[in-house]
């Protein structure tokens, strides 16, 4: 039988995990917003998630989005798009239009509301250390998910708002 699903803060996941890629960044995931609260599905779900990401191909596509549906439900969808953020996104640069692709193809507009705000909140959290200027990998993550943040937005006319994120700051 499945544990109920714990509830995570986004901020200390993030530090966990940039922390667990790279120990320099624990300073630039304290930033990030800790009244958001996601809540995690069973370790089960999380497990075929990571083997539905870790095996995508263009080839297979519509049948992991099947897959993924099947899986996990709209309760889900803000860890799966923290998920994406700071696992997949922040890291494999090439995979960007796959992972485009797949959130075309998966079709909720939910889905794409969050990833549009851990991806912010991320940049956010990256660029409220100075780390940024010294530090190679932080730096190579920051242009990771600002490539994200562009494919997501301008690459697609929709606008950038300043509210959310203050690029000439």
């Amino acid at each position: 039988a499945d544990a109920s699903p714990a509830v995570v803060d986004p901020a200390a996941e993030l530090k966990r995990d940039i922390q667990a890629l790279i120990p320099a960044h624990s300073d630039a995931a304290t930033a990030t917003s800790a009244a958001q609260q996601v809540a995690r599905p069973a370790e089960r779900v999380e497990d075929k998630v990571h083997f539905i990401f870790n095996n995508i191909s263009e080839a297979n596509m519509s049948s992991k989005c099947a897959e993924l549906r099947a899986a996990i439900d709209s309760t889900h969808l803000r860890w799966l798009a923290h998920y994406l953020v700071v696992k997949r996104l922040s890291i494999e640069h090439n995979f960007h239009t796959l992972y485009l692709r797949f959130v075309d193809t998966f079709a909720s507009s939910a889905l794409e509301r969050y990833l549009l705000r851990a991806t912010l909140g991320s940049i956010r959290a990256l660029l409220s250390t100075d780390k940024v200027i010294t530090d190679i990998s932080e730096r190579a993550l920051l242009k990771n998910l600002g490539s994200w943040l562009g494919r997501i937005t301008l690459a697609r006319d929709r606008a950038l708002m300043h509210r959310d994120i203050a690029l000439k700051q």
